[in-house]
């Protein structure tokens, strides 16, 4: 094979694999985004079918309860069950006969006693039928709603039934029952079919008996061969099997009914346990995309070609150029080979030189060294020397400067033990402090150790600091106190080293030294010091003896004085913690309860005397499983040890115990050093301000739920009337209709928001992340507010770095909603002529995202109320009369749970810039949230639900 030939060769293969690559990834790509818009447009279809229906079916819903509060129907049945009279009853039937024909959507209306047995009917075959355990009597009695018979007609269809009560006065007649048409949803899902090519369709089912999925609505395809009318519950892959089973998504690989693959977009409508997918199939969506590898194929063989034509003409031309500079750089090249050997035979001679001068050299700094080390060797020796009287008299002085400000007793002890442990050789440093009031620890013996000390060891420390007490004159005025406290069981507690399991070595030198003082002629031992070594090396000297000694006298002077400041001391905080109104106990690091106050023993109706801190701990979990009502408890065991740990205030913001509600902090008690020695819980009763809080979230929910049915019937009403359905109306009326409907759109909006509002009150915000591209958002939500910017003259202007601002975890519709609200108020409180400008930007491990506007600006006084619930600032409420105060307050709340902050700049009269800056990482952002000197941090204890949830409660730390 000739070079050219290769030459050829190599640039076909250059030119055909990114050719392949390129082709390959475009090809994908399209599939790709094709996909997405449309599993887009289906979730948007879904949402608009799923208010359809909830509208349809509420509408007719109201009809019942309407028919059923009519005077004439429940005075003419109050008659008829009195009397049995027959023009009663042929009365009501005839009424019940009209309404069937001014109602199509109703196939049967029937009216049933109290007891469950139908009474007057427009079928007659269901005269004297029980239905008195039929889900739409029992619900019928209380309240109007539609209900899923789980009895199937003779399509396969789940039978519809809307009851409401007729009542006269206070007295329950019977209900009234109308057997719903199915078709009339199906109308409904059909009317926003259009868009969704030739195989998409919006279908509707409820559960049969079994759980299975059986259809409502009339479908596209059910004279398909493989069409089915009942979904088994258990073919998960079906898109209406997850609807039925609340999982709202989109789903790229799901089936329908006729076993195709299909997109589809699932709703769950929780009023009446009925699942709804908007769908089209997969083989119809990618049909576009299918064109696209023959063009693909087409480019490559033109590239090809010429690719073939450019090689061929190079060749010729390279192979002219380069064979003569060739044959002159092979020439070059043999005479360099004749002079390299040449600098190889002297370089050869310079390295023989080079190693007899290193030998030399490393001879010379041998002797040097072997002097240096003699020198080194007489300094250390003199160092040391200097080191013995450095620490002796270093020790004393840190002891004298410590012991001006201490109080704390341990502190003391353990500061005196170092300086022990650093004058003279031991294996073990231990001390015992006298018993005495005011003063702890009186029930161990403290052990310092090198190294591993065995019971036989302990045991040996013990008995000789007995025997030396014993030993003790007369003189000392508490030689029996501690004759029986070291002859009492004591247990030993290692600040160094560790306990052996077995019984090891005693020790083979030893001595005691007590640290005393002296009033008159009496003595008295504050404590003892027993210094133990297992080898006898190095003898205790007197001049360490002494040393010690000294030592010892400067700590028991420190520790009389301790005796005297803490027992002052407890006393102020006993006096202070029971003039206390919130409940307060004090707790020792070691978790023994000190203090508890008298309201603390009041609120809880617990013995003082007998009380433990694990069992005050236990008191509020008990409760928690007493009450009937589902509770949360929160574990105050663990909240006390993330105290002492952490050294932070735990708030807790609500407790329930025996019917009340309480808020509780638990916070570290620190010593002069600053050094945690225990804690305290105080206990605030909140139950008046949780049963307001409660009563305001209900009266928001339930107001807003109740404005939200008659709203969206108007609603529906009125798009009837505009698009003509009831008949051409005049124009004049039309222009009227159109601003009625456009207010009844506002007020909807205001409704969603209040429950939106209530949902954040309450805590039922659920996020559901996933990792969403926010660049796209924003410009979905540009795109959106154009229309409303270009009616007031107001310029949009976006502005990023492309390819700067990755991905991130977040819940894609919350981060539309805030996107929405600051782009609406941007444009809103504009000047004519203004800007409202979006930037991007990417700042370390955070994205700003900045909404500024040419507007109104807030004024000063009421910037601090700007994101508050149903706050308006003065001027925009004069500019611009509609809006409901609630927009920042929502942004506020999404954006601070995501770990982010919102700020805002603002100059009146000149616009204002919101800023939102959000971690790259949420979830990390949330855990290691940074913790400023002062502020509130939060952190997640855990909480035990009562019943099957598990859920975890909010708690905060100072």
């Amino acid at each position: 094979m000739t070079t050219r030939i290769r030459l050829i060769i190599i640039s076909l293969l250059i030119a055909i694999i990114p050719m392949i690559l390129i082709g390959t990834l475009s090809f994908f790509n399209s599939r790709q985004l094709v996909i997405s818009e449309t599993l887009d447009k289906l979730d948007a279809v879904a949402t608009v079918q799923e208010a359809r229906v909830v509208e349809v079916v509420e509408a007719s819903e109201n009809k019942v309860n309407s028919f059923a509060n009519d005077s004439g129907l429940s005075s003419r049945l109050l008659s008829y069950l009195d009397t049995k009279d027959g023009q009663d009853g042929f009365w009501i039937e005839q009424w019940l006969v009209n309404l069937s024909k001014d109602n199509k959507e109703f196939d049967k209306l029937f009216v049933v006693n109290s007891f469950g047995s139908v009474l007057l009917s427009t079928d007659d075959s269901l005269l004297g039928s029980d239905f008195s355990e039929s889900e739409f009597f029992v619900t019928g009695k209380q309240e109007a709603l539609l209900t899923s018979s789980k009895l199937l007609d003779e399509d396969d269809k789940p039978i519809l039934y809307i009851s409401a009560p007729i009542i006269f006065g206070e007295r329950l007649l019977g209900v009234l029952v109308a057997q719903y048409n199915t078709e009339v949803l199906s109308a409904v899902t059909k009317l926003f079919a259009t868009g969704l090519g030739d195989t998409g369709e919006t279908v509707l089912a409820a559960k049969d008996a079994d759980g299975n999925a059986a259809y409502i609505t009339s479908n596209k395809f059910e004279t398909h061969p493989q069409a089915k009318k009942i979904i088994d519950k258990g073919a998960y892959r079906v898109a209406i099997i997850q609807a039925i089973i609340k999982n709202e998504d989109v789903f790229t690989e799901s089936f329908d009914y006729r076993g195709e693959m299909v997109l589809a977009a699932t709703r769950y409508i929780e009023p009446y346990d009925w699942g709804l997918v908007v769908k089209i199939d997969k083989s119809e969506v990618l049909a576009g995309a299918a064109v696209l590898p023959k063009q693909i194929q087409l480019v490559g063989a033109l590239t090809l070609l010429l690719v073939i034509t450019f090689a061929w003409g190079a060749s010729e031309s390279i192979f002219h150029f380069m064979s003569k500079p060739i044959k002159e750089a092979m020439d070059a090249l043999r005479a360099s080979e004749a002079s390299l050997k040449v600098a190889n035979r002297e370089l050869a001679k310079s390295q023989a030189q080079l190693q007899y001068l290193n030998r030399r050299l490393e001879e010379k700094v041998g002797e040097r060294t072997r002097e240096l080390e003699a020198t080194v060797g007489r300094l250390n020796e003199a160092q040391r020397e200097l080191k013995d009287k450095y620490n002796y008299i270093e020790n004393l002085r840190v002891l004298l400067e410590r012991f001006t400000i201490t109080i704390d007793a341990r502190n003391v002890m353990e500061t005196v033990l170092k300086a022990i442990a650093s004058l003279t050789p031991h294996h073990t440093v231990s001390y015992v402090i006298a018993g005495g009031e005011g003063l702890e620890f009186l029930d161990s013996i403290y052990v310092w150790a090198e190294g591993p000390v065995g019971s036989k060891y302990l045991a040996n420390i013990q008995s000789e600091l007995y025997e030396y007490v014993k030993s003790l004159g007369d003189s000392t005025s508490n030689k029996n106190d501690l004759i029986k406290q070291l002859g009492s069981r004591m247990s030993f507690e290692f600040l160094a080293g560790t306990k052996d399991e077995g019984e090891g070595a005693v020790p083979k030198q030893s001595f005691i030294t007590p640290f005393i003082t002296k009033t008159g002629e009496q003595t008295k031992v504050v404590g003892l010091f027993h210094i133990g070594d297992i080898s006898a090396e190095a003898p205790y000297t007197n001049e360490k003896i002494k040393s010690i000694r000294d030592v010892a006298s400067i700590a028991a002077a420190n520790l009389e004085r301790i005796h005297a400041l803490v027992s002052s001391e407890k006393s102020k905080i006993s006096d202070l913690v029971h003039s206390m109104s919130n409940g307060v106990l004090m707790f020792d690091k070691n978790k023994r309860i000190i203090v508890i106050n008298p309201m603390m023993v009041k609120m809880l109706e617990i013995e003082q005397e007998n009380i433990a801190l694990s069992d005050f701990a236990n008191l509020f979990v008990k409760a928690a499983e007493e009450t009937e009502e589902e509770t949360q408890s929160v574990n105050v065991a663990d909240a006390v040890e993330m105290t002492l740990v952490s050294a932070k205030t735990i708030h807790i913001e609500r407790l329930e115990y025996k019917s009340k509600y309480y808020e509780m902090f638990i916070a570290p008690v620190r010593d002069y050093e600053r050094k945690i020695s225990g804690g305290a819980i105080i206990l605030h009763d909140i139950t008046h301000m949780t049963e307001i809080d409660r009563m305001k979230t209900e009266f928001l929910s339930v107001a807003a739920h109740q404005l939200r049915t008659p709203l969206g019937s108007m609603r529906w009403s009125m798009e009837m009337l505009l698009s003509g359905d009831v008949g051409e109306i005049p124009e004049p009326v039309k222009e009227v209709l159109q601003q009625t409907y456009d207010s009844n759109q506002r007020m909807i909006t205001l409704v969603n928001d209040l429950l939106n509002v209530s949902r954040i009150d309450q805590g039922m915000v659920k996020d559901e992340p996933e990792m969403t591209d926010i660049l796209e958002i924003i410009k979905a939500a540009i795109e959106e507010i154009k229309p409303e910017a270009e009616r007031k003259s107001v310029k949009v202007v976006f502005e990023v770095e492309e390819g700067s601002i990755p991905k991130i975890m977040i819940d894609p519709k919350r981060f539309r909603e805030v996107v929405q609200n600051l782009l609406s108020n941007a444009v809103k409180y504009n000047r004519p002529n203004g800007t409202a400008a979006v930037k991007v930007e990417k700042l370390a491990e955070r994205i700003n995202i900045r909404v500024a506007d040419t507007g109104m600006g807030i004024p000063k006084k009421n910037r601090g109320r700007i994101f508050s619930k149903f706050f308006r600032a003065e001027n925009a409420v004069k500019g611009e009369t509609e809006g409901s105060g609630l927009g920042l307050f929502v942004v506020k709340s999404y954006v601070e749970r995501w770990g982010g902050k919102v700020n805002f700049e603002s100059e009146e009269g000149k616009g204002t810039t919101f800023t939102i800056s959000l971690p790259v990482n949420i979830e990390m952002a949330k855990k290691e949230a940074e913790k400023e000197d002062g502020e509130m941090d939060t952190i997640e204890m855990p909480v035990e639900n009562k019943g099957e949830s598990q859920e975890t409660k909010k708690t905060e730390y100072v």
